[in-house]
């Protein structure tokens, strides 16, 4: 039996994970010992006097030896863990890692679909900065980990805003045809089931605080740019496309 080199880069980067929850952010870290079914570990949040609040992350570690620098971070992931991911009664999160850049990255693995690709397949997009985990993340950590509603919707209005710029961007480029728009349309018909998700999400919020406030101040934000982007459909007679009923269309 062999101890694999990529196992060894796996454990590394949890020893580095879990130092930096530890000795950073005040929580603690668990390892999950074999056999794992498709976490590597939990969190559990503390409050100021190192008690525990309760709450729980499950996690993700993809570690790589490569560095993210200059370049987009981008993990790719299968359907099947995806759909475990959904099934976990306690929030889920995927944290990349850069050995060499000794840097880590996080986000909540939300439904399937926010990371279903305009091709086919599967991947979560990290923002190298706004997604960067360092001290400042712990008290969007802790909402999380405490089931905030709140929380939860601000990164379904990231992926919806990352899904606009993409579209955005291909627009003013002039380089797209037909069936570009056609997949813009079903992500349009996705954003706006989002929408309705966010909603129902802030509608029943427990807590009030600065970053709950800052994420309804995003929904409204978002909402203009949905209506600027309908707009543009209808320019081009093309507004059919954001109530085409699509069945089973893999995009």
């Amino acid at each position: 039996m062999k101890f694999h080199y990529r196992d060894k880069i796996g454990k590394s980067g949890e020893r580095f994970l879990e130092a930096f929850v530890e000795e950073e952010l005040g929580f603690t870290y668990r390892k999950v010992g074999p056999p794992d079914i498709g976490v590597d570990g939990e969190i559990e949040t503390l409050d100021a006097a190192r008690s525990s609040t309760g709450g729980f992350l499950k996690v993700q570690v993809k570690t790589t030896e490569e560095s993210y620098v200059n370049r987009p971070v981008k993990i790719a992931l299968d359907e099947e863990h995806l759909d475990y991911f959904s099934s976990l009664t306690v929030p889920p999160i995927l944290v990349a890692i850069s050995l060499k850049d000794q840097a880590i990255w996080w986000k909540p693995i939300l439904g399937k679909d926010n990371y279903r690709g305009p091709r086919g397949g599967f991947g979560v997009s990290f923002d190298p900065i706004q997604d960067r985990l360092t001290r400042s993340s712990r008290a969007l950590i802790r909402l999380m980990a405490e089931r905030s509603n709140g929380i939860i919707a601000k990164y379904i209005l990231e992926e919806a805003n990352e899904t606009l710029d993409e579209m955005e961007s291909e627009i003013e480029s002039n380089e797209f045809d037909i069936v570009a728009v056609d997949i813009w349309g079903h992500q349009m018909q996705r954003i706006d089931r989002a929408m309705k998700d966010v909603s129902c999400l802030l509608r029943y919020e427990r807590r009030i605080t600065d970053e709950i406030l800052a994420v309804k101040d995003g929904f409204e934000e978002i909402k203009e740019r949905i209506s600027e982007r309908k707009i543009w459909f209808s320019k081009y007679n093309v507004d059919d496309l954001l109530t085409m009923d699509r069945g089973d269309t893999p995009y």
